[in-house]
């Protein structure tokens, strides 16, 4: 995981229209591929915890 993040400009415009200011954006890579999650604030926790419960396998 890279970091966590509000919207940014740019972020897909469905992204404003779902969450509009309770947006959190979580920032990963897989190998050399940016992936890009947009949740609720309250669920980012959720989602981050999983994100460090999976096994590194260093791709």
């Amino acid at each position: 995981m890279l970091g966590v993040r509000g919207l940014l400009k740019g972020d897909p415009y469905g992204w404003y229209k779902t969450f509009e200011y309770d947006a959190a954006v979580i920032e990963c890579r897989d190998g050399d591929r940016p992936v890009l999650i947009a949740t609720q604030r309250g669920d980012a926790p959720l989602i981050l915890g999983a994100l460090s419960a999976l096994p590194n396998t260093g791709r």
